[in-house]
């Protein structure tokens, strides 16, 4: 049984996101501006004491990925930082990192504590545009590598992929166009 199950859109005007923890739990949705920026991790300091951070704001407001060395924010918090131009990027490579800031902000909202040596189980369905539907196995085995550890804002969190769904977005209307 998977701690977390997740349906996630990577939308261009949102990430939309309907989730249902293991514990049996009503189903739950969460909405993410469709913004992501890297930046460094001076940067992200920099931020943070300019700021005077005294405590921490709410986890949506305030959104980061770390894996690999890599900063990542996301939604409204990508905002506060120089636009980088993603359009060579593809939706896919984005949406490692919203898959991974979705786990923790679902952690952190709900209150969830996770041992230090505990492996999350993830259930997850998601949606690629039709021309990245291709890179389907390699957006799982990319997750499936990010996920053994990662951090979203100041909590390390280890998962795995108990179930992956893949499916094209708008293949719904397809279907409905071919029968």
């Amino acid at each position: 049984m998977a701690d977390i199950t997740l349906c996630v859109d990577v939308g261009g005007s949102l990430t939309k996101v309907i989730y249902q923890l293991s514990s049996g739990s009503q189903i739950d949705y969460l909405l993410i501006p469709p913004y992501i920026e890297e930046i460094n991790q001076s940067e992200l300091d920099g931020y943070r004491k300019n700021l005077g951070w005294a405590g921490e704001p709410h986890p949506k407001k305030k959104l980061w990925v770390c894996w690999n060395k890599r900063v990542v924010t996301l939604g409204d918090f990508a905002t506060n930082f120089d636009k980088q131009d993603r359009l060579k990027e593809l939706k896919y490579e984005n949406a490692l990192w919203k898959v991974l800031g979705i786990i923790g902000l679902i952690l952190e909202t709900n209150k969830i504590n996770i041992p230090k040596n505990r492996t999350l189980k993830i259930d997850l369905a998601i949606l690629l545009p039709w021309n990245e539907y291709s890179d389907r196995s390699r957006f799982q085995e990319q997750l499936t590598t990010m996920l053994a550890k990662f951090s979203v804002r100041n909590t390390t969190i280890k998962a795995k992929l108990n179930k992956y769904l893949c499916r094209p977005e708008g293949g719904g209307m397809a279907a409905l166009q071919i029968t």
